[in-house]
């Protein structure tokens, strides 16, 4: 089974922000195949909400057949800002580099001409 699995997918995803609030959750609209995959299927019941008038987030998830509403405070993650650039979109994006749960190394690309407070998922703004 895991001989046929795709090397990666792809989701789409749409983060809509104002100046102090953010809701990151899945584009159904976007999503013009009949096939999901398992991770995908998972991550498209996501939605995250963060307010960073009172630095707290909520996420709405979806285990199996259990939903789960989850508050905590918006993390802060150290970002390494590196000098490799790439252009995606026609924006000059900025890789960043992070590690999380002492473990899970991240790669993220950021562009300061989109001014935004947020990130995608969990994940706040990338600057430093």
């Amino acid at each position: 089974m895991i001989k046929n699995a795709p090397d990666y997918s792809s989701d789409q995803f749409i983060l809509q922000f104002r100046q102090n609030e953010s809701l990151y959750s899945y584009d159904k609209k976007l999503d013009d195949s009949n096939f999901m995959t398992w991770g995908g299927e998972i991550a498209s019941k996501n939605i995250v909400y963060k307010d960073f008038n009172t630095s707290k987030m909520q996420s709405e998830k979806q285990f199996y057949d259990l939903n789960y509403v989850l508050k905590d405070s918006i993390k802060q993650f150290n970002w390494k800002l590196t000098r490799e650039f790439r252009n995606i979109a026609g924006f000059e994006c900025r890789r960043a580099t992070t590690i999380i749960n002492d473990s899970l190394y991240v790669i993220a690309f950021y562009t300061d001409d989109i001014q935004c407070s947020s990130g995608p998922e969990s994940f706040p703004d990338y600057r430093v």
